[in-house]
């Protein structure tokens, strides 16, 4: 999902499997509505930025993922949903899963490393208003 000429680790990784391997991977789905979607809002707004410029681009529309497979030679093509909830004992500990590592903190360092504390900081109190019970 995070390389980004998708077409050539498709190639290659078709080519280097043996006959009747299989290529196994995963893929996000959008992440409006959840933690991770807020986090990225709430950052977003704070470094006056847009918040698709802090993550890698969508890439979880399962017909353009199997056309693509399927135009580098890939013939039998399943695709399943799995749904995954994760769980956080408050909501400081979901900001710091949120800012302190993968690409929003990779985000964060390029544009304002010395920020991270009070982004996360935000994050949590917006995930506080949100998600967390008795914040109806």
């Amino acid at each position: 999902m995070f390389f980004p000429d998708k077409a050539a680790g498709f190639r290659e990784a078709l080519r280097v499997l043996r006959p009747g391997g299989r290529f196994l991977f995963s893929v996000w789905e959008s992440w409006e509505g959840t933690v991770f979607g807020l986090a990225c809002d709430v950052v977003a707004r704070l470094l006056s930025c847009d918040a698709a410029s802090l993550t890698a681009p969508p890439y979880n529309d399962v017909t353009a993922v199997r056309e693509e497979l399927a135009a580098v030679g890939f013939a039998e093509i399943d695709t399943e949903r799995v749904q995954k909830r994760s769980h956080s004992g408050s909501p400081e500990e979901a900001a710091v899963v949120a800012c302190h590592g993968g690409i929003l903190r990779a985000a964060i360092e390029t544009r304002a490393a010395s920020r991270l504390d009070e982004l996360t900081a935000a994050v949590a109190a917006a995930i506080a208003e949100r998600f967390w019970p008795g914040n109806d």
